[in-house]
């Protein structure tokens, strides 16, 4: 029961993050407020679903790796934040583990059900990277000249 209504606030959050993004590029107010909340939920919540997780395998601790550092170096180059230099290493790294891992566990291990999902969850994945790059390209080589 818990885990579901979890599942849920988490779910809900995304929602919450778009539209934050909408109101950002649109220049509108409460843009932090929303993408702060949507953010936060994420952060707060999956370590809390992790904690409850049974079975916890090799994948698991990195996609807890993945979730707490994804949204707090994407909030932090949206606003312009002073941030950490190892968040997007961590988080690329993370990314990378997670997506080699999802691979060995499909294709090796012949898991028909993740073949559904997985192609879904590595594009959406993929835009997020390629939207946190546009948004911290400029930081990032401004922070190495």
């Amino acid at each position: 029961m818990k885990s579901i209504f979890i599942v849920r606030l988490i779910r809900l959050s995304f929602p919450i993050i778009i539209i934050g993004i909408l109101f950002k590029i649109m220049h509108w107010p409460y843009s932090r407020i929303l993408m702060t909340i949507g953010f936060g939920l994420i952060v707060l919540l999956y370590p809390i679903r992790y904690y409850f997780k049974k079975n916890k395998r090799l994948i698991d601790h990195v996609k807890l790796v993945l979730v707490i550092c994804l949204p707090i170096h994407y909030y932090v180059n949206v606003f312009h934040s002073p941030s950490f230099f190892l968040l997007p290493i961590i988080s690329f790294g993370a990314f990378i583990f997670w997506l080699i891992l999802e691979l060995y566990d499909i294709y090796l291990n012949n898991n028909n059900k993740s073949l559904k999902v997985f192609p879904f969850g590595i594009l959406s994945v993929i835009i997020i990277f390629i939207l946190v790059d546009a948004f911290s390209n400029y930081h990032i080589i401004q922070m190495l000249n």
